[in-house]
């Protein structure tokens, strides 16, 4: 209830930046036919992921787009509790988490990758046969969602196959099937979405070395935080890499969530140097809320 009536409030103060051609998009959606769904998503907002246009389609001529983002924040957030709850989140952590700087980007202007993360979330409180649906539904809603499966799904099922191979303990023939499907499932992807994850690609390219260095002091801290060092470092290069490329706060989201989910896994959340890291996160969030007053968007440019 409280994500639901915050979401209202600031979804009401918040119509430029982005938010300008989401709009636009939910109004010019209620009209158009099934077939135009994808163009009209791509004229109004450059996107091309379908299952985010067809959610839109769906409800635009039915609610009110404020009341739909809201229903759908909401679920984002008991999604989060719930995760957080699995894991035995600290309180600390917990409150830092709901006040978080990308959580509060996600309910507001990161439309699709909302829908990208909550998918994903479901997908991870879900029973084994109800996973897979759920992450293809993440994937289907922003493309970046897969910088975060592959960083966290291929590592441990690598490490299973080089140990199955070697025939050292924690390997068996299923490190192997499980790291042969999930590489050829993300390879099935990436053929089937190729246009659409380059053209993304293109957009979004930066090389910003301050990007890099920020994703890089995330990564020493991550390993200090750690117990287990290798796993950690294999798992933020991926996301490290794509920060370097794509740069932008979106992509550095990709590695703060990555991180987080494995201090979650570790039952690290109460660790000095993550509640720093997530103390940061929570006061750029003041920022971020006072923009959208005196401004209606989050970012200036």
């Amino acid at each position: 209830m409280a994500a639901y009536v915050f979401s209202e409030w600031i979804l009401k103060l918040y119509t430029e930046g982005d938010q300008k051609f989401y709009i636009a998009l939910y109004n010019a959606l209620s009209s158009a036919p099934f077939g135009q769904i994808s163009d009209t998503q791509v004229r109004y907002t450059g996107s091309t992921e379908p299952l985010y246009g067809f959610l839109m389609w769906t409800t635009s001529p039915l609610l009110d787009k404020n009341i739909v983002i809201s229903i759908s924040n909401s679920i984002l957030m008991t999604s989060i509790f719930l995760l957080l709850r699995k894991y035995k989140a600290g309180f600390i952590f917990t409150a830092l988490i709901f006040t978080n700087y990308y959580v509060l980007v996600l309910l507001t202007s990161a439309e699709r990758l909302k829908y990208g993360y909550m998918f994903a979330i479901l997908a991870a409180l879900s029973p084994a046969l109800l996973r897979a649906a759920g992450g293809i539904a993440a994937l289907l809603s922003h493309y970046s969602i897969l910088i975060v499966f592959v960083s966290i799904l291929l590592p441990p099922r690598y490490r299973g196959l080089v140990k199955y191979f070697q025939g050292k303990e924690g390997g068996s023939w299923k490190s192997f099937v499980l790291f042969i499907a999930t590489f050829f499932a993300f390879i099935l992807f990436c053929i089937i979405y190729s246009d659409q994850i380059i053209d993304k690609v293109s957009q979004y390219q930066s090389y910003d070395i301050t990007d890099m260095a920020r994703s890089l002091a995330l990564l020493l801290v991550a390993i200090l935080v750690t117990s287990d060092r290798l796993n950690m470092a294999i798992t933020l290069s991926f996301p490290l890499v794509a920060t370097f490329i794509l740069g932008g706060d979106r992509v550095n989201m990709l590695a703060i969530s990555i991180f987080i989910y494995l201090v979650l896994r570790e039952g690290k959340t109460n660790h000095p140097a993550v509640i720093v890291i997530m103390a940061y996160l929570s006061y750029k969030s003041l920022d971020f809320i006072q923009n959208v007053l005196a401004y209606g968007t989050g970012y200036l440019i």
